[in-house]
Order: C-alpha cells, then structure tokens, then sequence
C-alpha cells in the first residue's frame, strides 16, 4: 500500500550494518572472501550505517506528494504498528503462564533428572523458539516506530515548507 513494500523495507532494517560488518571482516579472511563470492543476492536494500537507511527511506516517501495521502499512509503506519504491538502483547500473555508452568515443571522433576531428560528437552526447546518469536515481534515493532517517526520528520519538513513559500 502507498507503494510501500513493508516485508522488504523490513527486510532492510533487519540488515542495517550487517552487510558492512561482514564486509569488514571478509577482508581480514580470503576463504569467507572467496565462498561469499557464491552468495546470491539479498533481497533487501544494502544501508551500512542508520543514515543510509534514514535516507533510503525518506527517498521511498518523496514519491507521496499530497499532503492528504501522507496523512493516510502515517495512519495507516500506525495502524500497523498497532496490530504488532498487539501481537506482541498476545504473545506474551501467553508465554508468561508458559514459564511459569515450565519453571515449576522443574522443580517438581528436579528430583529425577535421567528419567525426565525428554522434559527438560522440550522445555528448553519451547524457550528458545518463544524467545526468537519475542525477538522477531519486537523488531517488527522497533521498525514501525522508526518508520513512523522518520515520515513524520520529513512531512514536518516538506509540507510545512511548501506552505510558507
């Protein structure tokens, strides 16, 4: 929607710097240098610093020119971001009850351990997945938020000007 691509702008934010720090580091390894050369291309746009990506962004904005459809598109950034914060908020509803019952599993099977190997497993394997799912919701919050935050900058810079001249 307003020809933004949400999941590859995402997918940009996500790699902010990424690329640079293995850049800086395959010159220091040849073997890296020489396997990287195998690598496809990345589906997202390269920005080494935040800037880059601050700038990246505001050059997707500049195509919105009516002060009416810039409004909408922050409204509906917004509305986005709601719906993740939401997510988020559900997740952790229910994975609060999830480590409780899991710590108090452990102390109850604490006794014997061999036995109850299995258990253990799992419960270690449902943190993990839970924690990357956390981590993965609140990125995708952090990126609305900056979104949010940088057209609202540049609709404070552009529009505000284009009215006083």
């Amino acid at each position: 929607m307003y020809n933004i691509n949400i999941k590859y702008e995402l997918k940009t934010f996500k790699n902010v710097e990424k690329d640079y720090i293995k850049s800086m580091s395959i010159k220091k390894r040849k073997i890296i240098k020489f396997l990287n050369r195998f690598n496809r291309r990345k589906k997202y746009t390269i920005c080494n610093t935040y800037s880059d990506w601050k700038t990246h962004i505001c050059n997707i904005l500049a195509n919105i020119k009516n002060p009416n459809d810039y409004d909408n598109m922050i409204h509906w950034l917004i509305r986005e971001r709601n719906h993740e914060a939401h997510k988020l908020d559900a997740i952790k509803a229910i994975l609060i009850p999830s480590y409780i019952t899991i710590i108090e599993l452990h102390k109850e099977f604490l006794i014997d351990i061999p036995a109850n190997y299995s258990i253990f497993i799992t419960m270690f394997l449902v943190v993990i997945f839970s924690t990357a799912i956390l981590m993965e919701e609140n990125i995708k919050v952090d990126f609305y938020d900056q979104f949010i935050e940088i057209a609202q900058e540049r609709k404070k810079y552009i529009f505000n000007s284009e009215y006083q001249m």
